[in-house]
């Protein structure tokens, strides 16, 4: 597993993050919860985790920017 080391807060975090919570907040769901209401039948989960399912898929297809990794000697200076 690899995990981002960048603490930069940019264009692309922020936009991504606004359109997480907005999806949160419309569908009233958060993942976990959705994944239990879509095997309890609810409707309206299924919604979720059909547009969830289709964002991470879009994430994988999209081709993301380069991004520069930082090393330590980046934070000395």
């Amino acid at each position: 597993m690899h995990l981002p080391t960048s603490r930069e807060i940019d264009r692309r975090l922020v936009l991504g993050s606004m359109t997480f919570g907005i999806g949160w907040g419309l569908a009233g769901f958060c993942p976990g919860p959705a994944l239990v209401a879509l095997g309890a039948g609810q409707t309206k989960a299924v919604v979720f985790v059909a547009a969830m399912l289709t964002g991470m898929l879009a994430y994988e297809l999209i081709p993301q920017p380069a991004v520069k990794a930082k090393t330590r000697a980046d934070d000395e200076y």
